[in-house]
């Protein structure tokens, strides 16, 4: 019987072949392999025009053109454009100045080892934290985008952030 699973197997292929260049990067408890370039390219080629328009993803955008340098440099090293997420909300917390909010992002890559089951022990987690922002690196994909190469991780995150619209939320 085969050890190795179909993802796997699929990236000694490409490995051999010399079509992915994967990089190993630790976090915290997390080592994960990713394919930086093959990430890039996708949010380099994703429109934002693709992306929802609401008040609060625009508000998150604006935000994402005001990120710290050590943030910048986290999506950075990740190949993530982080006007770009593949998912957010807006917790309503009601208050109009702080907004809580949460998402992911999506990465070309794997967890090698590192926290099983974040979303119940999201609290329990030695999570990456940079400025108000908590990151996790995730097993479980939701709302991956169908064009997203595989294999795939998730990034999940918390923060809090201020409302920077003029036009105020709901």
């Amino acid at each position: 019987m085969n050890p190795w699973t179909l993802d796997e197997i699929w990236l000694m292929r490409l490995k051999e072949e010399g079509a992915i260049h994967l990089i190993q990067m630790q976090f915290n408890e997390w080592i994960i392999e990713i394919d930086l370039e093959r990430t890039k390219q996708y949010y380099s080629n994703h429109k934002i025009e693709e992306d929802c328009s609401c008040l609060y993803c625009d508000n998150y955008r604006a935000n994402c053109e005001m990120l710290s340098p050590p943030l910048k440099e986290f999506f950075y090293q990740l190949g993530i454009d982080p006007r770009k997420e593949g998912e957010f909300m807006d917790l309503n917390t009601g208050d109009d100045k702080l907004r809580s909010i949460q998402g992911m992002y999506h990465i070309v890559g794997r967890v090698l080892s590192g926290p099983d089951d974040l979303d119940s022990k999201w609290n329990e987690i030695d999570l990456i934290k940079i400025d108000t922002y908590k990151f996790g690196f995730n097993r479980q994909i939701y709302c991956l985008p169908e064009d997203f190469p595989t294999p795939t991780v998730q990034l999940d995150f918390t923060a809090v952030i201020p409302w920077v619209l003029e036009i105020k939320p709901e």
